[in-house]
Formats: structure tokens, sequence, C-alpha cells
């Protein structure tokens, strides 16, 4: 199940599951036990060891993500996005 990143859904939080297939001749309704939702706790470290650029030249950038101490869930299918104009 695919739950989405956002305010109202906090790991810990038990989510009820309910289906309603509605067509023209009828419907169907389910309802499945309670999903705990689960989080990975990551933690990103970013660097750029160059505190002035200019456009001929060239930097490294370092990305590392990684679980932090108290993390106890895997993490699937992370986005990373950043504006690389601020540095």
């Amino acid at each position: 199940m695919l739950i989405s990143d956002i305010g109202g859904n906090n790991a810990g939080q038990d989510l009820s599951v309910d289906a309603l297939l509605d067509w023209s001749d009828g419907q169907i309704q389910a309802t499945a036990p309670e999903v705990e939702i689960i989080e990975a706790a990551l933690f990103v470290n970013k660097s750029a060891p160059v505190s002035n650029t200019d456009s001929a030249r060239t930097i490294t950038y370092s990305v590392e993500i990684s679980h932090l101490s108290g993390s106890t869930h895997d993490a699937y299918d992370v986005l990373f996005q950043d504006d690389l104009a601020s540095i």
C-alpha cells in the first residue's frame, strides 16, 4: 500500500482502509484491517567545499543520505531534490 507523505500521516498512526467501486450497474464496498504507518528517519548531509565559484570552475558536490540512529525501517523510492544555484 502506498500512503502519501502529507502532514496528517505520521509514523505510528493507524489508518483505516476502505474502498468503494461504483459503476453503472452497481457497487462493491470493502474494508480491510487497519494499517500502521511506518517511516524511515533519514539525514541528508550536503557538501561543496568551495565558497566562491564562477562559471568556468568545476566543483565536486557531495550528497550523503543515511539513517538516523533511531531509524528502524528501510526507505524506498527516496527522491532528493536540491537547488544547486544556492551553492
